[in-house]
């Protein structure tokens, strides 16, 4: 009996919060609204969060457009302590008559809540039968092209400004002018625009503005890709325009287009790079605009900005594809051009390394006693006197890392680390042959301690004991410094021969940079050819296994 009790209690609770959520409450103002008045559609939601509304625009029918709406959450508190929120919808009454709002709806994650349609009768401004003085009209050109700047000014029969709060026009942006009734222009559509009645002001006196339609004109095909109206000129600047570049630096670029006219609305000039096969790359820019207001119309820049790596030798070249802009003076589309950018880009070479004398007595010695030298390292000594530096490296730092590395290991990598100008990754602890060595001893020590005391110490047995479990101790601890630098120089590093970046273990994928000759790095990850190599410098990436050496 009980628990049916307290399912019941449960169901009613849901249903009462399922109801609270799903009555929302629709007020609109003014109710009788007069031609020109902003109505004010506001919806009251308790259950939903904020972040969860949507409010979607109506389908709207007779004298009346949209403006805006905004969702955020109500002031006031719901009695059962749902959370509120409100949704708002600002429209303009644009002449009288009747204005229908058809499918008014919430979206709640998505899903529409349907809350009705409504009809709302919008009354005529006030006549007064004044003198001709108390009518007014639009004053802006009668043919225009779309994105095409004009000033639009409200004025009285004699020919003076009136003013015109809450302005609102469909598709056409308005910025106030300093004088009285006067606003910079621009329509974003092409068609018959609407100048709608509506109130204006001088003083005192009121008037009422007859409407008006607008003849506005589509831009030639053309000029749909960057929506330049007025006057355009075009510039192209590169990071590495020098004379020369080096493979695996990276490039940026900049085009702009500069002029008066629609800028804010204008797209940045197309730019094009081709490699020194003639294959385009694929380049991604960024846009970004600095537009102000100049008089009666705009001015500004608007630019792309991207980079590309150099991968190649050669030319490479750097060119903006024609800018179309449509100027509305002489109603003909024009171009804008800047001239290419070439860029060369060289191999990097080795830095230039003279040995001095003990250098080279001391390599010629490795690489010629092939008797008693290691031959490997006899190896790196004959690579490092033929100019291969980066590949006699790689043996002498593998040879450093072994469990007992030759003597000379050690002083060849470094006069090879230094004639690249690269640091090379060093292990931290010594060779395992020394900490193995010092372990045996101190297990010896403990061992001839144990059994050969001195006759001094026959009847001191705790002394003994203590010894032995000293050199016990010391001896543990050099075995686990043994295993640590097994385990350190087991690790694998690479010393690049030049070698190329990607962003995936394919020749297909993305390459990211270029590492320089002799740097060394930490292989992270392995995959058939591949490493994933971090290196010391911080760049990282996918490499093939040919292009590096392991150490």
């Amino acid at each position: 009996m009980k628990r049916t009790i307290a399912v019941c209690c449960f169901a009613i609770a849901c249903s009462w919060y399922a109801i609270a959520q799903t009555a929302p409450s629709v007020r609109i103002e003014p109710r009788t609204p007069t031609e020109g008045d902003m109505l004010t559609i506001s919806i009251e939601l308790a259950g939903p969060e904020t972040a969860r509304v949507s409010l979607p625009i109506p389908s709207l029918q007779g004298p009346i457009a949209f403006v805006e709406s905004s969702v955020r959450p109500s002031t006031t508190q719901h009695d059962g302590g749902l959370p509120q929120t409100l949704a708002t919808m600002i429209l303009q009454t644009t002449g009288p008559g009747s204005a229908s709002i058809h499918e008014l709806s919430v979206l709640i994650d998505g899903g529409a809540m349907l809350l009705g349609s409504y009809v709302i009768d919008i009354a005529p401004l006030p006549s007064k039968p004044v003198s001709s003085r108390s009518v007014g009209s639009w004053d802006a050109p009668s043919r225009l092209w779309a994105y095409q700047p004009f000033v639009l000014r409200a004025r009285d029969s004699a020919g003076f400004a009136l003013s015109t709060p809450g302005l609102f026009i469909r598709s056409v942006v308005l910025e106030p002018l300093p004088q009285p009734g006067a606003y910079r222009a621009l329509s974003t559509t092409a068609g018959r625009v609407l100048l709608p009645a509506a109130a204006a002001r001088s003083g005192q006196d009121e008037y009422r503005l007859s409407q008006r339609f607008l003849e506005v004109l589509a831009l030639p095909p053309a000029v749909d890709a960057t929506k330049a109206v007025g006057q355009w000129s075009v510039r192209l600047s590169v990071q590495a325009a020098s004379t020369f570049a080096l493979m695996g630096q990276r490039v940026g670029f900049e085009a702009s287009a500069s002029g008066t006219g629609s800028v804010p609305w204008a797209k940045g000039p197309q730019v094009q790079v081709f490699d020194p096969d003639g294959r385009r790359l694929d380049v991604q820019s960024l846009s970004a605009t600095d537009a102000k207001a100049d008089g009666e119309t705009w001015s500004g820049t608007v630019y792309s900005r991207g980079s590309f790596l150099l991968t190649m030798a050669g030319v490479y070249r750097v060119q903006v594809l024609p800018y179309a802009y449509f100027d509305h003076s002489s109603e003909l589309v024009k171009t804008a051009t800047a001239d290419p950018v070439l860029i060369r880009v060289q191999r990097p070479e080795l830095p230039s390394w003279e040995p001095s004398t003990a250098q080279r007595d001391f390599l010629l010695t490795l690489s010629s006693d092939t008797n008693k030298a290691h031959p490997v390292l006899a190896a790196a000594s004959a690579l490092a006197l033929q100019g291969k530096r980066a590949e006699g490296l790689a043996l002498a730092a593998a040879l450093s890392r072994g469990f007992c590395p030759p003597k000379d290991a050690e002083s060849l990598a470094d006069i090879l680390d230094e004639s690249l100008g690269t640091s090379r990754i060093r292990d931290r602890l010594p060779p395992p042959v020394w900490i193995f060595a010092a372990a045996l001893c101190l297990a010896l020590f403990a061992l001839c301690a144990y059994v050969l005391p001195r006759p001094g110490m026959r009847n001191r047995s705790g002394s003994v004991k203590a010894l032995v479990v000293l050199f016990l101790i010391l001896c543990l601890a050099s075995a686990c410094l043994l295993a640590v630098s097994l385990v350190e120089r087991s690790l694998p590093c690479v010393v690049s021969l030049g070698a190329a970046l990607r962003s995936a273990p394919s020749e297909l994928a993305d390459m990211v940079a270029i590492s320089r000759a002799g740097i060394s790095g930490r292989v992270r990850a392995t995959g058939q050819d591949w490493l994933f190599v971090r290196f010391v410098d911080g760049s990282s990436g996918w490499v093939q296994a040919d292009e590096v050496r392991r150490y």
